[in-house]
């Protein structure tokens, strides 16, 4: 059996540095990060988020001075969608309404509600109760071909 010995060098002249690993840098101008971190904080539901939005962005190896000023910039822009009630109004634009076998469903504050041909205001717990509802009114005898029910 062979032992291999390994020698190191004690002495740390004539090896190599150790490299460091480079951080993103931003290169926005302070008043750019300060719209940017405004916008951040418009667009974030919570304050939590600032320290990874802000590594995120590449402003975390600015001085605490800036970084303190950008926070309080985030929580404004934040504490101004809360207060407008954009929080509200983006969760209920992103859901609107569809139509399903010529008959709308539309959400409320109670459900998805039907407006349409043959029944005006049937309000239902999901979309599918009310598209189950709708193909319960269209289903045609099939030897009916040219029967105007439900149609």
């Amino acid at each position: 059996m062979r032992v291999v010995t390994v020698r190191k060098n004690l002495w740390p002249f004539g090896s190599p540095a150790p490299k460091k690993s480079k951080a993103k840098r931003s290169s926005a101008t302070i008043g750019q990060a300060m719209r940017a971190a405004y916008l951040a904080g418009k667009k974030s539901g919570d304050t939590g988020l600032f320290h990874s939005w802000l590594s995120e962005s590449g402003l975390a190896d600015r001085s605490d001075t800036l970084i303190s000023k950008l926070q309080k910039q985030y929580d404004a822009g934040f504490e101004d969608s809360f207060s407008r009630g954009d929080m509200t109004e983006r969760a209920a634009s992103s859901v609107k309404g569809f139509t399903y076998k010529r008959m709308k469903v539309v959400p409320t504050d109670g459900g998805w509600k039907l407006t349409g041909r043959f029944d005006d205001g049937s309000v239902f717990d999901t979309p599918e109760d009310a598209k189950n509802f709708i193909d319960s009114w269209n289903k045609v005898n099939p030897k009916r071909r040219n029967c105007k029910c439900g149609k």
